[in-house]
């Protein structure tokens, strides 16, 4: 929860980042408040649409998950043939009410899904969420 909310013109979805980049986003708000739900939430509801870059190349994707043992964010949507590498950045995409470009991790390993048709991604976040103490919000351009 932040001390800040709809007096400061705060609304639902609105991008939540640190200096070490996006942490989640505003999901609920009163007057005074607003709630943040963080990208390490168990929520199956909750997703981010992200872009890797690797090889000169932008792939898209949706991060929709965390893996607590690890401390890794998972992303998926990602076919399987696609070549990503470790260290290949990860940035939000634009599309949705979250701005384009906001740092989120970098990819540390890759799966192929259960299924055999996509990959799953897992991203290292440069953000210790365990330390969180100030943040920014983000309103985007829509």
């Amino acid at each position: 929860t932040i001390d800040k909310g709809e007096n400061h013109n705060i609304k639902k979805g609105m991008a939540v980042s640190t200096n070490a980049g996006l942490i989640g986003k505003i999901s609920k708000t009163t007057k005074t408040t607003s709630e943040v739900k963080l990208l390490t939430t168990d929520d199956i509801t909750f997703k981010v649409s992200v872009v890797i870059r690797s090889n000169d190349k932008e792939h898209y994707a949706i991060l929709n998950g965390y893996d607590e043992n690890n401390n890794l964010l998972k992303v998926s949507a990602i076919d399987k043939n696609t070549e990503l590498n470790k260290g290949d950045v990860v940035l939000t995409s634009g599309l949705g009410q979250i701005p384009k470009g906001i740092y989120i991790g970098e990819v540390e390993k890759t799966e192929i899904d259960k299924y055999n048709i996509g990959k799953t991604i897992y991203i290292k976040p440069h953000q210790d969420f365990n330390n969180i103490k100030y943040v920014t919000i983000l309103k985007g351009t829509n």
